[in-house]
């Protein structure tokens, strides 16, 4: 998902006060934690679940399985490209390099 675990751990927590998530101790390393549906958070899951089935057949309706597989694919590597792009930026010097400049 591309996210940090300080924000996995900041939503998780988040949910598990509203009741939607039940958070435990992993037993086995207790430096993690196991996180499971509470019955609140599976019924606002079951709730939803079929308007949300409809809305994604009407916005992926168009595609067929190719499609869609050029899809994930196309977009996967927009995801990789991307984390590139920032490791790029990071690497580069305080003063950009003369093509960034020309754009900025």
């Amino acid at each position: 998902m591309h996210v940090s675990s300080a924000f996995i751990a900041a939503e998780t927590g988040k949910m598990a006060r509203r009741g939607l998530l039940l958070k435990r101790p992993n037993p086995q390393d207790r430096r993690g934690v196991l996180l499971s549906l509470a019955p609140a958070g599976r019924l606002k899951i079951d709730r939803v679940a079929a308007e949300i089935r409809k809305i994604n057949d009407l916005f992926f309706g168009a595609l067929d399985a190719p499609s869609f597989s050029a899809l994930s694919a196309a977009a996967a590597a927009l995801v990789k490209g991307s984390d590139k792009a920032v490791h790029y930026l990071r690497a580069v010097d305080i003063e950009p390099p003369a093509a960034l400049k020309a754009v900025g």
